[in-house]
């Protein structure tokens, strides 16, 4: 245990020498939540509200500020490693090696865009316990052990919903290892478990049709259209890394009896797949984390555990890590926050100062995170700025009508760059763009 200590101790160094990213939604979606607003009907988040709950908990105990979001995500990252370490304990029952994996992620973990809470970490905590506890079940055949495995992966779902993913392929798992109607009846108890309360909430709250056209509906026939937003055009760079990762869990070491008759095998390979397919809607490295902690499990239990223990796989691993952060490196080591610098609190003494105490307004074109630091609030519903949002059907009428009964005094809007209309940081909402101009000086 000294070892593993060291190695979260070396985790959070490393961290709190990368510049750690302080996403704007991460810190509105729960202050909107802490001040009563509700999601889905007060304010628009294409994600089910679990993580934002929890935020808007721990921000509510700790206080509203970027140092309680980035401690809140390092203590996160720790538990991620210990269940991590858990795992590659009681798959390749040996320390060392344990130990030694637990090192490459910590290094892919921290350069790879993860020095940040987005929802797609927060999926890889519930995940790595669901496959903890599957792993378990297969080896000990403890009903209990299938109740938490399957528990845990609804979590993801009320995290993430592209968790149907890792949900999907579950269910194919069950049905190849022809589960008994006694499992069966554990697996349903353990996600009406969650699904139960969950659902009544949105009936109690009114929510349920508004959480599934945002959340499913809206992405899948509206968004998906609209340019960018789903967003697959990645690098020659960034495909190379991809396959780096990849081959962390060469398949070509592994005989076809393997693949047929190795259960945990399949469980990881699938769950590699579904980690993989959960990036969507675009292509991000954060979005990999899930990924990457599922395949550095895979790589251990190939190499050591279905294949005999052998120093040029250890010697191998290494090369591909430093491969892969080589090829990264622009990470900066400056210990800084972005969406939170100089000119990010800056603006927030300006816009405090030509407020005059007010307490409702609208920022069009600024980071959202800017009504944690005025203290200030949006009218209901709000509606982020981003383009797939706006142009859904109906929803610019709706913020307008929202607006003419909290019609704030004062509004601030970013103008936007050059750049193709719907771009980041370019788009604006046609709709509310003229009803500022025809309301406000």
């Amino acid at each position: 245990m000294l070892f593993v200590l060291l190695i979260i101790l070396a985790h959070l160094l490393i961290l709190s020498k990368l510049t750690f990213t302080a996403w704007p939604e991460m810190l509105s979606y729960p202050y909107l939540v802490g001040n009563g607003y509700i999601p889905y009907k007060d304010f628009v988040i294409p994600y089910p509200p679990g993580l934002i709950y929890l935020l808007s908990f721990v921000f509510n105990l700790f206080g509203f500020s970027v140092d309680v979001l980035r401690n809140f995500t390092w203590v996160l990252i720790i538990f991620t490693d210990l269940v991590l370490f858990l795992i590659l304990k009681s798959l390749t029952k040996n320390n060392l090696i344990s130990v030694f994996f637990l090192s490459i992620y910590v290094i892919l973990q921290s350069f790879l865009d993860g020095n940040m809470l987005w929802v797609d970490y927060a999926t890889a905590l519930p995940l790595l316990l669901s496959i903890y506890f599957a792993i378990k079940w297969l080896n000990q055949s403890k009903i209990n052990n299938l109740f938490f495995a399957t528990f845990f992966l609804w979590i993801t779902f009320l995290v993430k919903q592209v968790a149907f993913f890792y949900l999907g392929f579950f269910a194919v798992l069950l049905i190849l290892f022809k589960v008994r109607i006694k499992d069966s009846l554990i697996i349903c108890a353990a996600s009406v478990t969650l699904l139960f309360p969950f659902i009544t909430y949105l009936l109690i709250s009114n929510n349920l049709f508004d959480f599934i056209n945002w959340c499913f509906y809206y992405p899948i026939t509206e968004w998906r259209n609209f340019p960018g937003y789903v967003d697959y055009l990645i690098t020659k760079k960034e495909i190379a890394i991809t396959l780096l990762l990849f081959s962390l869990c060469s398949f070509l070491v592994l005989k076809a009896r393997d693949l047929l008759k190795d259960k945990i095998l399949i469980i990881l390979l699938l769950m590699v797949l579904a980690a993989f397919l959960a990036v969507y809607p675009r292509f991000s490295y954060f979005h990999l984390q899930p990924m990457i902690a599922v395949t550095i499990i895979l790589s251990a239990y190939i190499y050591f555990t279905i294949n005999k223990f052998k120093k040029l796989n250890l010697l191998l691993i290494c090369l591909i890590t430093f491969l892969i952060i080589f090829l990264v490196k622009e990470q900066p080591f400056d210990g800084g926050i972005r969406f939170y610098g100089e000119a990010d609190k800056r603006l927030t003494s300006e816009i405090k100062t030509k407020l005059e105490g007010e307490r409702i307004t609208y920022f069009l074109g600024l980071n959202s995170s800017q009504y944690i630091f005025t203290n200030t609030l949006p009218p209901k519903p709000w509606i982020e700025g981003f383009g797939w949002y706006m142009e859904t059907t109906g929803a610019q009428e709706e913020f307008i009508k929202g607006f003419e009964e909290s019609k704030p005094k004062v509004i601030f809007r970013k103008i936007p760059r050059a750049g193709m209309w719907y771009s980041l940081e370019v788009y604006q909402p046609k709709l509310v763009l003229d009803y500022i101009y025809n309301n406000y000086t």
